[in-house]
């Protein structure tokens, strides 16, 4: 009989590689795919285990941490099912080895999250901070910030365990900010580092980081004004919340700032690299390491559509690989045109988009080669002219229309033969180039290719290629020195630019020292005007940089000729600027405070003298020379440049504008009433701009109306401005549901400007639900004239009046007047131009649908306003649509809980307070209408709780038949019908025909 042989037993299946993702929306990767993770409450359990890696948890300690201490019946067996699902989703079978129990518990064994690899790079960066090493820092900063997609554990449950780790990670997140924010202050990046520091300022005032670093990026940027403003904005909050000074260390920097001690203006270098021998590098380096990168971007370039981002940091190989690709393209027919952010200071709205007309009119100036140059032309005329002419689109031309008619006329050139826009240096955009190049990216013309290049994230629905430094072994193979390529790559973290700089150099050197000695080398004419270029941080007219170095054409590029030699200096069209930023950065830290504002005093007189400069250029040049005066042209120009900004409908860069010029004004408020009177216009302009963008609860808005309310101390009842300030403040208290304090500032804007009072008077009396008086009100406001500056109060409450208007008489029960009033405010929108009253006036359309309860209109018209909010970057505005349309759309549990996630969002998350009537009556209503009286009932009581609170009563006789009605659904008649006849009683009252009818009706439903 033969031996038996036992067949071999299978290979067991490899595990599958597991990634968790909690920094943002719970998601689990399962081998690079997404996991369905099933329900929220499934997802809550989840995410229980998740937040104590590999620690049991008893599953009786689970029911009751699921449920919030009240499990139902059944609760361990429920949760033992959601245990086999998730098995079955997170791993191949048994034994299981990633989600196990034992002696009745269940626990995650050491999962890879993000959260891990976070708190890995954010204390590998506070050690590198530590020892002075801020490059290493900033990169393991950013990072560990990269690895964020939302707030911490977004969308699931409110589960104390749950809201403990997200309240942990978001206070890590807000220290790697501060990190990221003090390594680049440390590196000379200032202008990079403000903008991050004014929002954590914003965000956190009582921090005392944040504010020290932008205390000193202020000042290390000329603007020393404005960082003494900061550190006494930081005194008086902590003296008013805690009641103490700030610390020894703050004080005496403040001490230094006012003493202008010069040793503030040296960054921190971190420490040099150990000292080795460097080998020069081969004159034409060979390209290296980003084949797949290149092959990728070739193929689109030459046939695809749409947008790709490339993004890394400075000197990692974006525009060298942009180039190829361009040149590629070039090489089979598309045309290829350019477009640039500045390196530093401003630029005037929509920036790189108007270079980007001109390069098209000159890439396809021939008309025997092009039949498309007569679209170039309109397309320039809607951008203005390229090159650093004044930008002025045709006002009665809405930034809608604009955005529409650029995308039409791009399309309209790309279809022959295709066309690549390269965009480079995208994160220091204006705000409003990036929006319509969001709304270009949503067109998806046929032909038309975007190569977007960027530092930083950029907002975008594209998934980025991230070019990180090149390995050990491609740094040998770009410098040809495998023996010394550990040490160079150590140095310079594998950056392709910062290894061609220190090549040459001796092996203790920085980069900037290079850099520095590099300069020196060339003549003293030439340094001259290498400083220059510099300085402009952006491509200048030869005729410009003739007149600010006091010479003739001829004369300055003859001096600059040693600089085009060394590669320190390039062409770009007609103009001349550094070839690369980095080289910009490294002179301008060499350069002392004085003599750089001497530099940006040259340029703006040579600015204005040849004609080439932008009011945003002019006004940034004039700031820059602050140290050496000039406090009327910075006042000037910045007035101007938020003019100019305003009549494009970039209100976020007008809104930059007026905060620098009041900042200006600020100096001066206290001893001086008519410049208190000044500053405060400016402040309530800036007021009206910033509502309509974050919300007219944002901390930015409300930390413009704290000082607001400070200068309004230091001026006269009737001075200038006083009546717009006013405006501002009623309409911050109206919207934080302050009705007393907003009908009190109402009173006092009436006795100053009639029309814009009535407007003020009317709003409040909908929210309070004095309907009649509402009415009257607001048809004096409507038939006034509200006529005013771009963007100001009075022309966003010439469209608001209208909507309030329309909001009261549907509720009057004058439906067919409230239609009318509601397709004369959207004609009326539309013919301003101005984006926001356009979203506006369709939104309170959905609004007015809802209060009528017709969900396909509410839902047509909401869908409208939160793709116009989302184009026009309106966050609240956008929040509140979303909410009405999720109500609109609810048609099961999921939906319910979709609308309430919302709701949740758009009051709680983004501060906002008005209306809470409103939002709880959405819920009370579709929770009614999707059988769950229970949730009904909890909703409608926590509205009329508000309304007590607050005084908002015009939604309260609604919120009372919500609640007899789910009162009546749970069995309970006799708790419904008293409750239904003072709804009854209430409306009528108010002059609330609909509310009222509609009380009745279900009053005699359950009481006939």
């Amino acid at each position: 009989m033969a031996d038996s042989v036992t067949p071999p037993s299978p290979a067991p299946a490899p595990a599958p590689s597991l990634s968790f993702r909690m920094l943002g929306p719970l998601e689990v990767l399962r081998d690079g795919v997404p996991v369905d993770l099933g329900g929220r409450r499934q997802r809550a359990l989840l995410a229980l285990l998740l937040v104590r890696p590999s620690a049991y948890v008893a599953a009786g300690d689970l029911a009751d941490e699921l449920w919030s201490g009240a499990p139902p019946a059944g609760a361990v067996a429920t949760l033992r099912s959601y245990i086999s699902v998730l098995r079955r989703e997170l791993e191949s079978g048994q034994p299981y080895r990633v989600l196990v129990s034992r002696a009745g518990g269940y626990a995650l064994e050491a999962p890879e999250s993000d959260a891990l690899a976070f708190t890995g790079l954010l204390e590998s960066g506070e050690a590198a901070l530590a020892g002075g090493g801020h490059a290493a820092a900033a990169a393991d900063f950013a990072a560990a910030l990269g690895l964020w997609h939302g707030p911490a554990l977004a969308g699931l449950p409110d589960l104390a365990p749950l809201r403990l780790e997200a309240d942990r990670l978001a206070e890590l997140r807000v220290r790697a900010e501060e990190g990221l924010m003090t390594a680049q202050v440390g590196l000379g990046r200032h202008g990079e580092a403000v903008s991050g520091l004014r929002r954590l300022a914003a965000a956190h005032p009582l921090r005392e980081t944040a504010h020290r670093q932008l205390i000193l990026a202020l000042y290390r940027t000329g603007n020393q004004a404005e960082a003494l403003t900061a550190y006494e904005t930081l005194r008086r909050t902590l003296a008013a919340e805690l009641g103490i000074d700030p610390s020894p260390e703050l004080r005496a920097l403040h001490g230094r700032i006012l003493q202008q001690d010069p040793g503030l203006f040296t960054p921190v270098e971190a420490p040099p690299p150990p000292a080795a021998a460097r080998p020069a590098p081969e004159a034409r380096r060979p390209y290296v390491g980003r084949a797949g990168e290149l092959a990728s971007l070739m193929e689109f370039a030459e046939s695809g559509e749409g947008i790709r981002v490339v993004t890394g940091p400075g000197g990692i190989g974006k525009t060298e690989l942009a180039e190829r690709v361009a040149a590629h393209a070039a090489s089979r027919g598309v045309p290829v045109v350019w477009g640039r952010s500045p390196d530093v200071g401003d630029a005037p709205p929509f920036w790189v988009w108007a270079q980007v007309a001109g390069a098209l009119a000159e890439a396809l100036a021939d008309p025997a080669l092009c039949a498309e140059l007569s679209d170039c032309a309109e397309l320039r005329e809607r951008l203005g002219e390229a090159g650093g002419g004044l930008l002025a689109p045709d006002e009665s031309v809405g930034r809608f229309r604009m955005y529409e008619g650029v995308t039409r006329l791009l399309a309209r050139i790309a279809v022959p033969r295709g066309l690549l826009i390269v965009l480079d240096d995208l994160h220091a955009a204006d705000a409003d180039s990036v929006l319509l190049l969001r709304y270009l990216a949503k067109a998806r013309a046929t032909g038309l290719r975007c190569l977007v290049l960027s530092r930083r994230p950029v907002p975008l629905d594209a998934a980025p290629i991230e070019l990180s430094g090149l390995s050990p072994v491609q740094v040998a193979e770009l410098t040809g020195d495998a023996e010394g390529a550990p040490l160079l790559h150590a140095a310079t973290g594998g950056n392709p630019f910062h290894l061609a700089q220190l090549g040459r150099a001796p092996a203790d050197t920085t980069l900037h020292a290079v850099i520095a000695r590099r300069l020196a080398e060339h003549p003293p004419d030439t340094c001259e005007l290498v400083e220059l270029l510099a300085v402009a941080g952006r491509p200048v007219e030869p005729a410009t940089l003739a007149s600010a170095w006091g010479s003739d054409v001829v004369g300055a590029l003859t001096a600059l000729g040693p600089a085009f030699a060394s590669g320190m200096v390039a062409e770009r069209g007609a103009s001349l600027r550094l070839a690369h930023a980095l080289l910009g950065e490294a002179v301008l830290a060499g350069l002392p405070v004085v003599r750089r504002a001497a530099l940006h005093a040259a340029l703006a007189a040579a600015h204005l003298a040849e004609g080439s400069g932008t009011p945003a250029e002019l006004a940034f040049h004039y700031e820059q020379a602050a140290p050496l005066g000039y406090r009327a042209e910075r006042i000037t120009w910045l007035a101007r440049a938020a003019e100019a900004a305003s009549r494009a409908f970039a209100d976020a860069d007008a809104a930059d504008f007026l905060r620098r010029q009041a900042a200006v004004h600020a100096a001066r408020s206290a001893l001086d009433p008519q410049e208190a009177a000044r500053e405060m216009d400016v402040l309530a302009r800036r007021a009206s701009l910033l509502s309509g963008l974050d919300g007219y609860n944002a901390p930015e808005v409300g930390a413009n109306n704290a000082r607001i309310r400070q200068v309004l101390e230091l001026v006269a009842p009737d001075a200038p401005g006083v009546a717009a300030a006013l405006a501002q403040l009623w309409e911050h208290a109206n919207t934080s549901a302050e009705y007393a304090g907003a009908e009190e500032y109402a009173r006092r804007l009436t006795v100053l400007d009639p029309v814009a009072g009535a407007y003020a008077t009317g709003c409040t009396a909908v929210m309070r639900g004095d309907l009649h008086l509402a009415k009257e009100r607001l048809e004096a406001a409507v038939a006034g004239d509200l006529s005013g500056p771009p963007g100001s109060f009075r022309p966003r409450a010439a469209v608001s009046a209208r909507t309030f208007l329309a909001l009261a008489l549907a509720t009057l029960g004058e439906t067919e007047e409230a239609r009318a009033v509601e397709a004369e405010t959207e004609r009326f929108a539309n013919a301003t131009g101005d984006p926001y009253d356009r979203a506006s006036a369709v939104h309170f359309g959905g609004w007015t649908a809802f209060v009528e309860l017709d969900r396909a209109r509410a839902r047509r018209l909401c869908s409208r306003a939160v793709d116009l909010c989302a184009e026009g970057g309106f966050l609240q505005l956008g929040r509140l649509a979303e909410s009405l349309l999720a109500w609109s759309t609810a048609e099961d549990a999921a939906g319910l809980a979709l609308l309430r996630e919302r709701a949740d969002h758009a009051y709680s998350a983004l501060s906002m307070r008005a209306t809470g009537t409103v939002m709880r009556a959405e819920l009370a209503e579709a929770a009614l209408r999707l059988g769950d009286p229970t949730a009904a009932l909890v909703e409608a009581d926590r509205g009329l709780s508000f309304a007590d609170a607050t005084g908002e009563g015009y939604f309260r006789a609604e919120l009372l038949r919500l609640r007899g009605a789910a009162l009546a659904a749970l069995g309970d008649p006799a708790g419904a019908v008293p409750v239904l006849y003072e709804a009854v009683a209430l409306a009528r009252r108010q002059g609330a025909v609909l509310f009222a009818a509609r009380a009745a009706e279900t009053l005699a439903a359950i009481d006939p």
